[in-house]
């Protein structure tokens, strides 16, 4: 008779860790909810007429650490009256964010201990010897994404695994030898393992000031920068060969350039007019044949709305992200587009809030020092339209 046997154990921790206060609105450094550890343990043992041993056990014990916020950003020279006109503004739009927007280091240890001994049924007296696989690994990864600036954004990540060395041959608290071979492993984990492989990535985005200069706010230009690095340890071998260890790196750069000729041609008074004198003609001509697109389809006397003549209203400002603020058109009606766009031309998002018929109220999911507000309003008035036929 034979037995086929299988036993199991196991034992897990995940990312324990304190809950965040739902009402708390600021974020520290050193909040107890930005740490969490986690622990897990696993062993399985078989045996049958063939194994005499099949033993497995892994550990793995992680501590991490994660912060992430929404730091203030600060203008250190908005209010200076003087460094907001001419190249000064260039001085005066310095800003920085005081603290990045997130911080993640994460760093856990795995270690593996695996043991085989086969039974030799054709031949008792001969026992084969038994075989292990070890492995004790430390990784460390660390994550790092900055917003220096508005323009000047950082992301930053890195990777890090070392090798704990264990002697040879079986680790068992019942040998002699156990006490100078827990030191060996002991003495590896102090001296933080043997570097395995290690890389990194950076990138970085810049985008260039054109918009405080005012003849060249037409301009807008993004600089891009990608490196990369990683390092492999060679094998070891013998005294007397060395290979040596492996490196690569690779960088990227990437100049982005947009015009947009609209803003140029506005500098200049006379295109300025043109253009605005054909856009309004444009909308007029649109407006007509709608409203004789409607009457051809009425088939009896009915009342229907008339659109008058479209009113427009612009106007620069300077906007903050997510902070609202009120705007004043005199346009009498509540039907109104609103359109926002920047200095170069890019259209910001922004919520609207209708209060009256001459005032909204705008909040904009991006801040930016000039922006211009175009506001469009149709006024209806009811009208008896009568087709004879």
């Amino acid at each position: 008779m034979s037995q086929d046997v299988v036993t199991r154990k196991s034992i897990n921790f995940t990312n324990v860790k304190i809950e965040p206060q739902t009402d708390k609105e600021k974020t520290h450094l050193w909040d107890p909810e930005n740490f969490a550890v986690t622990y897990s343990y696993n062993e399985s043992a078989r045996r049958d007429i063939n194994t005499e041993v099949n033993g497995d056990k892994q550990h793995r014990a992680m501590f991490s650490y994660n912060f992430s916020s929404r730091p203030q950003l600060i203008q250190p020279f908005s209010k200076v009256k003087i460094l907001q006109k001419g190249p000064l503004k260039l001085i005066g739009a310095f800003n920085f964010y005081p603290l990045p927007t997130q911080i993640s280091f994460r760093t856990d240890l795995y270690r593996r201990y695996h043991e085989t001994k086969t039974r030799n049924i054709t031949n008792p007296n001969f026992i084969l010897p038994p075989t292990y696989e070890k492995d004790f690994l430390w990784n460390r990864f660390f994550d790092l994404r900055y917003d220096v600036s508005r323009s000047l954004k950082v992301d930053f990540s890195s990777r890090g695994i070392n090798r704990i060395d264990e002697p040879e041959g079986r680790i068992n608290k019942n040998d002699d030898d156990y006490q100078w071979k827990k030191d060996s492993i002991l003495n590896s984990l102090y001296d933080l393992g043997r570097p395995t492989t290690y890389d990194h990535n950076v990138n970085v985005s810049y985008n260039l000031p054109f918009n405080q200069i005012k003849m060249l706010n037409f301009i807008s230009s993004t600089v891009r920068y990608q490196g990369t690095y990683n390092w492999l340890a060679g094998p070891i071998t013998a005294d007397t060969i060395k290979l040596g260890n492996r490196i690569q790196n690779s960088q990227n750069w990437q100049v982005n350039g947009n015009m947009t000729f609209s803003s140029l041609y506005n500098k200049v008074p006379y295109f300025k007019e043109v253009n605005n004198k054909f856009r309004r003609t444009g909308r007029a001509r649109g407006s007509l044949n709608q409203q004789q697109g409607g009457n051809r389809q009425n088939q009896q006397k009915e009342e229907a709305p008339t659109k008058t003549k479209e009113q427009t209203y612009t106007n620069n400002i300077k906007l903050e992200a997510n902070t609202a603020q009120k705007i004043t058109h005199k346009l009498n009606t509540k039907k109104i587009k609103v359109i926002v766009t920047g200095v170069e031309g890019k259209v910001i998002p922004v919520k609207v809030n209708y209060i009256d018929a001459n005032v909204i109220e705008i909040t904009p999911m991006e801040s930016a020092t000039s922006s211009y507000v175009n506001c469009f309003g149709e006024t209806w008035r009811p009208n008896l339209v009568q087709r004879y036929t």
